[in-house]
């Protein structure tokens, strides 16, 4: 009786110093109920008509590695938000169809900070310049 006590004893006492264990994934000291997830929005404009871009493209992309993280497109008002990013540094690449490519670099994803806004990202039209062309016609 008195060895079934004890095993009872031991037993309640391991399973609760198991369950008082951080899980994993969590730091200890209150950071488990941070944002593991950010968030980076902001609005694309035409540069010299000042006037929103629909359809702009934003690339995020990670600093360490330059690997594609996400991406997204932006709407009628030009805005756009890219969510699900997890912590990090990033550089965001904003692009349009005959406008030059914006990049942004240093942005980053805090425990602190989880919602970047990068305010207002102006492209510049693009102009290359092209060869003659020489038009013959015979009679």
């Amino acid at each position: 009786m008195k060895n079934l006590l004890i095993l009872s004893l031991l037993i309640l006492l391991a399973v609760t110093t198991a369950f008082s264990q951080v899980p994993p994934g969590v730091r200890p000291g209150g950071m488990g109920n941070m944002p593991k997830n950010g968030v980076i929005k902001g609005k694309i404009i035409d540069g010299d008509s000042k006037s929103p871009m629909e359809y702009a493209n934003v690339a995020i992309y990670s600093k360490r590695d330059s690997n594609l993280v996400s991406g997204g497109i932006a709407n009628a008002e030009g805005i756009f938000e890219v969510t699900d990013l997890p912590l990090g540094a990033y550089y965001v690449v904003a692009n349009f169809i005959g406008f030059e490519k914006t990049t942004v670099n240093d942005v980053k994803i805090l425990p602190n900070a989880s919602t970047v806004n990068m305010g207002t990202i102006e492209l510049a039209a693009e102009s290359k310049s092209l060869g003659t062309v020489d038009v013959v016609a015979e009679r």
